[in-house]
């Protein structure tokens, strides 16, 4: 259907971005100290890559995953993309996770607006300017808070797919009713 285009090419934007932002996760310096959450991040990553080594599974409950007292940590450890951290090294980790969810994020925009207004350049447009948002790559680049933002184009397509079909709306009618 023509999307493997965009989203290589969201792909190679998001690429781009990053290594011309170049901050890695740990990384300091005078205009950016996020030193604490990246080192929490990488930490609980470490944990993890551990207990898949030892074959122990976090815990359902997220205010404890690894043992620890985690009460309203959004630490996703059922994140799939954390399971990299058994071949990765938990800043490699780090590294992959943020530039699939920036392209994720870029992708889910441009499939949005592709569905409202059927144009292909408008529609990459706000892919590659919604993956460059401030909010992403600014002060939450490497920290999972953002994952909210990412996906959220496709969570609104969802609900305008869901809304638009015949046979969603007789389902959710009947259900009501």
């Amino acid at each position: 259907t023509g999307l493997l285009f965009p989203a290589a090419l969201i792909a190679g934007y998001v690429g781009l971005l990053l290594w011309h932002i170049n901050m890695p996760p740990m990384e300091r310096n005078g205009q950016w100290d996020y030193y604490w959450g990246d080192a929490r991040s990488i930490s609980m990553l470490a944990a993890l890559g551990k207990g898949f080594l030892y074959h122990e599974l976090p815990l359902l409950d997220t205010s404890a995953n690894l043992g620890w007292n985690l009460a309203g940590d959004i630490f996703p450890y059922w994140n799939p993309i954390n399971a990299l951290v058994m071949f990765l090294t938990p800043r490699d980790t780090l590294q992959v996770r943020t530039f699939l969810m920036l392209w994720l994020a870029g992708f889910g925009a441009y499939l949005l607006i592709l569905d409202y207004t059927k144009s292909r350049v408008y529609s990459l447009a706000v892919g590659l300017s919604y993956a460059s948002l401030n909010l992403f790559t600014g002060f939450y680049l490497h920290h999972p808070l953002s994952f909210y933002g990412h996906v959220t184009p496709l969570l609104l397509l969802l609900i305008r797919k869901a809304l638009t079909t015949p046979k969603a709306i007789s389902l959710a009618a009947y259900a009501v009713f």
